[in-house]
């Protein structure tokens, strides 16, 4: 596992804040890109540990950041945690804005401190900003409320980042409403608490067999793991797992993310159109959105790339203006799998011809070095 490092931050003047990161360093020269992560749920940085060793062959840098209330990570003040949860819509959208100003001053801290290079003259990223799972979240938020950041800010970042990239997220995150039927273990009232943790796991950790995705049905996903199912969480020490998770924050702070809790949803919903839309006031309009998910993953992560792509095409439509965005798959892979944290076989279905758990972060590495053309 690579060393933790550390930045103190003062956003907003909002007193001193430290986010815990990790950082593979430079590969050479000063041409490399760099792709800065933000973790999910439970799993926090160190779930991307495995890309570290090999960014170097790609000519890549990887830092990968700790959301606050997350290990290592400044916690949440009381004051911020009734803000989370409280039903106000102007507190909680208060509350996402501060959330992304850190993302924001964290990547200028970065810039800054480790010295990342400039995009290139073709317009390529020098930095590109990838969020995983539930820290879409937060990423969304960075965008969503950028024109509201003070001007040195955006200017350093106009000359650095050139890609957002939403991976693998689930449609509660960019608010919309659970479709009927939808099962999810950390909202079920089947589930006991006891047994939410391992329910959970294997939730996540599957790799699913869909019977069909070409019609885009919600009744053609399975909405729990079948029976016999490949998985990879057996194939991980119960210290392999403790390095990478923090269970703290699930009922501290991001039980407020869940389905269940509707208070948030207008503000999740603001944060996506105002990712995809631009209107008079927006800031890095030129900022290329992908979003990234996986045939085999989590049925809540298949069913929202279906709505939120269907709804971006219903806005091209109408002529919205909108930042350059793209909707792209990783066929016969699971929530994990790119992860980093995927099983010693071969993955069902998958276009990467990998047969071992080592050549999943290499082609992971290569989909965003030569794929999305982000490498040198």
């Amino acid at each position: 596992m690579p060393s933790w490092l550390k930045a103190v931050l003062n956003v907003d003047d909002d007193g001193d804040k430290e986010f815990a990161f990790l950082d593979s360093g430079s590969p050479g020269g000063d041409a490399y890109k760099t792709l800065a992560f933000v973790h999910g749920h439970t799993y926090h940085s160190n779930v991307f540990s495995r890309l570290f060793p090999l960014a170097a062959n790609y000519n890549l840098r990887i830092i990968a950041v700790n959301r606050r209330d997350y290990v290592g990570s400044s916690p949440f003040s009381q004051t911020e945690l009734d803000d989370l949860h409280c039903d106000d819509v102007d507190r909680l959208k208060a509350f996402m804005r501060m959330r992304g100003l850190e993302i924001a001053a964290f990547l200028v801290w970065a810039i800054r401190e480790l010295e990342l290079p400039l995009k290139d003259e073709t317009g390529r990223p020098g930095l590109s900003l990838i969020g995983w799972s539930l820290g879409n979240i937060t990423t969304m938020a960075f965008l969503c409320y950028a024109a509201t950041y003070p001007p040195e800010v955006i200017q350093t970042l106009e000359k650095y980042l050139g890609g957002l990239y939403i991976y693998d997220f689930a449609y509660n995150g960019m608010g919309y409403e659970s479709p009927p039927g939808a099962y999810h273990p950390l909202t079920s009232t089947k589930v006991h608490s006891k047994d939410t943790p391992t329910i959970f796991h294997d939730f996540i950790w599957t790799y699913y067999q869909h019977p069909s995705l070409e019609e885009r049905k919600l009744s053609d996903l399975h909405m729990k793991p079948p029976e016999g199912d490949e998985h990879t969480k057996s194939f991980f020490s119960p210290e392999e797992l403790a390095a990478c998770t923090d269970k703290t924050p699930a009922n501290r702070s991001e039980i407020q993310f869940y389905p269940t809790h509707k208070a948030i949803t207008p503000v999740l919903r603001d944060q996506f159109k105002n990712t995809v839309l631009l209107d008079s006031h927006c800031t890095l309009s030129h900022l290329n959105v992908r979003f990234l998910a996986c045939t085999a993953t989590i049925w809540t992560i298949l069913w929202g790339m279906w709505v939120a792509e269907e709804e971006v095409n219903q806005w091209k439509v109408k002529g919205e203006s909108m930042r350059p965005v793209t909707f792209e798959w990783a066929n016969g892979e699971n929530h994990f799998v790119s992860i980093l944290l995927s099983p010693a076989l071969p993955s069902p279905q998958s276009d990467f011809k990998t047969k071992f758990h080592y050549d999943h972060p290499i082609e992971f590495l290569k989909r965003f070095s030569i794929r999305h053309n982000i490498s040198g």
